[in-house]
Formats: C-alpha cells, structure tokens, sequence
C-alpha cells in the first residue's frame, strides 16, 4: 500500500495521503516522508501534509531536511515554516542542529536563482550551530552540521568560506582527556 501510495502522489497527492494515513508504524513514517519528498517540489501544500504524519522526532528531521531543499525553489515561506518547527522537547540544542541542516539545504537549492537568501540562509545556519554549547565532538554535533555547511559553503558563499571554516573548527573542543580510573587500567592491561 506505501509503495502504491508513493507511486501514486505524482498523479492524485490526496489519494496518496489517504492510502499513507492508513499505514502504521515504520510503514508510515517511511512512505509519509517518501511521499513528501516527491511532492515538495510540485505540489508544496500536499508535501507538508505528508510530512505532518511523521510523528516519530528521530526521523521527521531527515525528512524535513529533505523536503525543505526542494520545496525552497517553489514554495521559500512554507519550506522555512518547516525548518522553523523542527522541535527536539528532549534536547533543544539538537533541534538547532536539525535546523541549520535544513537551512543549509535550502541555500544549496536556491544558490544559483537566488543568491542573496542562500547566502542569509546558509550564514543563519551557521548562526544557530554557533550558539550551542556541545560537551563533545561526536558524529552527531553541531560540528557535523558545520562540516556539512562548510561543505556548501563553497558553492553557496565563497567569500566567506574562510570565515566558515574557523567557525567551523571553533566548535571543536580539542581532545577530550578521560580522567584515569583504576578499573580502565585494568581492562586495557587484560587487551
């Protein structure tokens, strides 16, 4: 049914939606946000519906990522609605990280037909890496996002990709000395 569903979308959005609606589980969220993907760049109301099925937080940011890059070229204000209610209730500083993602990818889509909101675009991102405060530096930091985004930011801003870049290495915290315990000396002796 999911898949028919997304098959489907191109053609009629909202029988895709009822089929989708209908789903359960993993099901939903996977055809849901497959559904919204395809429809962001055709038909941006249907997309946000679909998007809005995805209740699961671990897996609407992926997919609003997603959707934002290629509802910008159609529909600008309704793709930043969605970057905007990208929420974490656990953990508000990865919702920051979730949203400079889908702002990076909303300057990548707009930097060759609108230069001037890419570049806020991609500079607001930053912004919001630029505010946390992370502990650590683990795959899933604001350093990540900042690599990604220093990533675009040679296509999106290149004037400022040097600045990028020590912003980017600014969120690095610099090795992480573990405090030494009797049981760690242990365990790397028995290795």
């Amino acid at each position: 049914r999911g898949h028919f569903a997304e098959a489907l979308g191109s053609i009629d959005p909202d029988g895709a939606l009822a089929l989708v609606k209908a789903l359960k589980g993993d099901d939903l969220v996977r055809h849901a946000g497959n559904l919204a993907h395809q429809l962001a760049g055709v038909r941006p109301a249907q997309a946000e519906q679909a998007l809005r099925l995805v209740k699961n937080e671990r897996y609407i940011s992926p997919f609003a990522a997603r959707v934002c890059y290629r509802m910008a070229t159609v529909d600008l204000p309704r793709a930043l609605h969605i970057a905007d209610s990208i929420d974490s209730e656990n953990n508000p500083s990865s919702a920051n990280e979730r949203k400079a993602q889908a702002y990076g990818a909303m300057a990548m889509a707009l930097a060759v037909i609108d230069p001037t909101t890419a570049r806020d675009l991609l500079r607001q991102g930053f912004d919001l890496l630029g505010s946390l405060n992370r502990p650590r530096f683990t795959w899933q930091t604001n350093g990540h996002v900042a690599a990604m985004l220093l990533f675009y930011s040679e296509t999106v801003d290149p004037q400022r990709t040097r600045e990028y870049f020590w912003r980017t290495l600014a969120m690095h915290p610099g090795p992480v000395i573990e405090p030494w315990s009797l049981d760690r000396a242990k365990d790397a002796n028995d290795n």
